[in-house]
């Protein structure tokens, strides 16, 4: 039974495979140069008796070829072009198509028919979406759809304004091609309230196909108000932050208006820009007039409405929009712009706030086109919080090593102020720009920094300073970062004409901080620290006194008169300003200097050398808060800050420094400063 039924199975495969194939080709319909409707339109062969039937496509440009087989003599007779890939499928292009039967096995065919059959694909074309067509936008500028089209490189519009033109086309390349808008035309071009006739066309294969089926589309009937679009009945974290205006369709520019109940400024930003700033940083690209408001400040209540110029005509101003500056400060006005020569002496002061709850201010500096930042020391008087304290120097922002190749001269600093405000500092306000000379000079003190002593600069000739004593000592002012100090005097005759010139250079590694004192009967002298110089006896004379350092030229000159008689020695202090770089220059000579002084005696440390605990007595002069840096010996700067001195002479730091030599620097409410030597030797009992 088991032979007869394979016998069997032979016998029926034997008479499959000795059936030969019928022939067939297209049907009528789809062989002679049929235009496909689209790329991928169905065609269809001649029914046959069979199991399937293969499918043969070739271009007619390249002569690619690729082959297809189905299943099925009813539902194989039908395919299309996708899927002949490998034949190059493309638009306006001629396909030949042949077909062949098959039975039992694909390898059991019949031959191709003697009819070649040929299909052509379309030319590629696109139209508007039909639920836009006739259709009126929401806005201006909402997106238009086209159907796409596979293979798209590129679409190109063409609008018509209707009744008559003109017409103008648009070709997409990137993006969503078979999307555009009426913004990508010119602002000239399209108006609210109008008709435009829109066609299609579509590239592919590096060629245009003809335009597709004319749509009509009809823009809003009228200009849109704008208003504030980000900040709108909000506040803004710093008086610089941009504030913009919603985009109106067609406009050529904005403008915005400000008033705070009582002034009202109206801004014109540079057209066709639709943001402005309330107060635009120093270097900020923002351009528009006026190019600030002057009457804007922090923690103020603006009403702000906007405006859009459309075809020449300025629509009505948008709805209010409230809008709160924040809370913080800037410099004055007066600063802006300033240009400073003493950096321990010139402050920078900033706007008083009206802000509650205020405990600091801090202040910081850039350079312009640079983003590093400088934010005011620690130590000293910004060591601790103080509600008033709203000034600085350019000497806050030290040491001297926090500047550009440690030159704080020729530089224009941005500078900006925060507050601390309950314990949180606010952001950083706008900037404003101070100023430094190329090249500072310095004088004989004359009174106007009253910090660094009182004056010592007779104004002429006729008008000279009396000086006490052949030997008194002439201070000039502090230049921040000086080396030396050249000091060139002149003596007058009764006339006062210039008898003779001679001049004294003192340099601060030798002599520290008296580099910029001298006495006139120095000059000439047999030593460096002697008196007994060229004008050693020169009594009731006048001189004429310029000061110069190594960062620039003489300063303004001052007259001086030597006393008419020798007197009982009653020397001037010299200068009682704290030092303001973290570094200190030591002048291992300072009796002069601290005998010159006048408050040496006030303060005194024991034992001195100390070996673990260090006592200090002190005078009235210095019972309050002082202003402390302790320095090595090199006159690298150990430990700052502010306390009494009966807090100071318990610190922890005095067990931990090694033994050696030290300087202290106390300097008073009053601004007078007393330098001490400090001594710590561990084998004291």
């Amino acid at each position: 039974m088991k032979y007869l039924f394979f016998t069997i199975i032979l016998f029926v495969s034997t008479i499959i495979l000795s059936q030969t194939p019928p022939m067939t080709r297209l049907t009528d319909v789809y062989c002679y140069n049929y235009n496909l409707p689209s790329l991928n339109s169905s065609f269809v062969a001649i029914k046959q008796s069979c199991d399937g039937y293969i499918f043969e496509v070739q271009n007619q440009t390249n002569m690619q070829t690729a082959s297809f087989i189905t299943y099925g003599s009813v539902a194989g007779r039908a395919t299309n072009l996708s899927n002949f890939s490998s034949a190059g499928i493309q638009y306006s292009t001629t396909y030949r198509v042949r077909v062949r039967t098959w039975i039992g096995t694909t390898s059991n065919t019949s031959a191709f028919s003697a009819t070649n059959c040929f299909v052509v694909t379309p030319a590629p074309t696109s139209k508007i979406h039909s639920s836009q067509c006739n259709a009126t936008l929401s806005t201006l500028y909402s997106n238009i759809a086209a159907d796409n089209v596979q293979g798209a490189e590129a679409f190109q519009y063409e609008l018509t304004k209707q009744p008559s033109g003109p017409t103008n086309t648009y070709e997409k390349t990137t993006g969503t091609l078979n999307v555009f808008s009426l913004s990508s035309f010119s602002n000239s071009f399209i108006d609210y309230n109008t008709t435009y006739q829109v066609r299609v066309r579509v590239k592919v294969n590096g060629s245009y196909g003809p335009y597709g089926t004319v749509c009509n589309v009809i823009t809003p009937s009228s200009v849109p108000n704008s208003q504030l679009e980000n900040y709108c009945n909000s506040s803004i974290s710093a008086l610089n932050t941009p504030l913009f205006g919603v985009e109106v369709a067609g406009a050529d520019a904005y403008k915005f208006q400000v008033t705070d109940g009582t002034n009202t400024t109206e801004v014109f930003p540079t057209a066709p820009g639709n943001n402005f700033v309330l107060i635009p940083v120093a270097w900020a690209t923002y351009s528009g007039s006026p190019s600030n408001i002057s009457w804007v400040t922090y923690n103020m209540t603006l009403q702000v409405r906007v405006s859009a110029l459309v075809d020449g005509v300025w629509q009505s101003f948008g709805p209010s929009c409230s809008v709160t500056t924040p809370c913080g400060s800037r410099l004055t006005q007066a600063m802006s712009g300033k240009t400073i020569n003493y950096l321990h002496y010139d402050e920078i002061s900033a706007e008083t706030s009206a802000c509650s709850n205020i405990q600091d201010y801090q202040f910081r500096y850039r350079l312009s086109g640079t983003s590093t930042t400088y934010v005011t020391a620690s130590s000293g008087n910004e060591a601790t919080d103080n509600a008033t304290d709203n000034k600085i120097f350019i000497a806050d922002f030290g040491p001297i090593t926090n500047f550009p190749s440690s030159n704080p001269y020729r530089k224009s600093f941005r500078i900006s102020v925060r507050l601390k405000i309950n314990g949180t500092w606010s952001p950083w306000g706008s900037e404003r720009i101070v100023n430094t000379v190329s090249s500072p000079t310095t004088k004989i003190r004359d009174g106007v920094y009253p910090v660094a002593g009182t004056s010592q600069c007779g104004s002429s000739f006729v008008s000279p300073f009396p000086m006490t004593n052949i030997s008194t000592i002439l201070g000039s002012y502090n230049l921040y970062g000086f080396a030396n100090s050249t000091f060139e005097v002149t003596e007058l005759d009764g006339s006062g004409n210039d008898v003779v010139t001679k001049t004294l250079t003192r340099d601060v590694a030798t002599y520290g901080a008296m580099a910029r004192a001298f006495r006139i009967n120095m000059i000439d002298a047999s030593s460096p620290d002697g008196t007994d110089g060229y004008w050693a006896s020169k009594f009731n004379t006048v001189f004429r006194i310029r000061v110069k350092t190594n960062l620039g030229a003489y300063g303004a000159a001052c007259f001086v008169r030597t006393p008419a008689a020798i007197t009982i020695e009653n020397t001037d202090n010299l200068i009682s300003e704290e030092y303001s770089n973290s570094e200190l220059v030591i002048n291992e000579k300072t009796s002069e200097e601290e005998s010159l002084k006048g408050f040496e005696d006030d303060i005194l440390f024991f034992p001195n050398p100390y070996s673990n605990k260090l006592g200090i007595q002190y005078t009235e002069e210095f019972a309050g808060i002082v202003n402390y840096a302790l320095f090595d010996i090199s006159g690298k700067l150990i430990v700052s800050g502010m306390s009494t001195l009966d807090d100071l002479s318990i610190e922890d730091f005095w067990k931990t420094l090694k033994e050696g030599n030290y300087f202290i620097s106390l300097t008073n409410e009053q601004k007078y400063t007393v330098t001490k030597k400090i001594i710590k030797n561990t084998f004291i009992k």
